[in-house]
C-alpha cells in the first residue's frame, strides 16, 4: 500500500522520511461499522488510505462514507 503512495501520507504528502517511520494505515470506515457479514470489507484498499500520525489524528473519524480520493478531497479542504 505504501508503494502506491509513494511512502507519503495522502493528506499533507509528508513522505515518510520526514515523518520518521511509514505513515499509518488509516482505517476510512471504521470497524464497527461494519455488519458480521461486511467485515471483511474493512480491510479492502478501498477502505484504506496511508496517513503521517497528525493528519491520522486530525482526521480520525472524519469522511467514514468516503472513498479515498474523496477522503483526500475533503481532508486537504479542511486541512488548507
Amino acid at each position: 500500500m505504501f508503494e502506491t503512495n509513494e511512502y507519503c501520507c495522502r493528506v499533507c504528502e509528508t513522505h515518510q522520511d520526514e515523518i520518521g517511520r511509514e505513515p499509518s494505515v488509516h482505517h476510512i470506515t471504521p470497524r464497527g461499522c461494519y455488519s458480521d457479514d461486511e467485515w471483511r470489507d474493512f480491510n479492502k484498499l478501498t477502505n484504506l488510505i496511508s496517513l503521517c500520525p497528525s493528519c491520522h489524528g486530525t482526521f480520525e473519524g472524519e469522511f467514514t462514507e468516503s472513498s479515498p480520493e474523496e477522503f483526500v478531497e475533503k481532508a486537504r479542504e479542511e486541512k488548507y
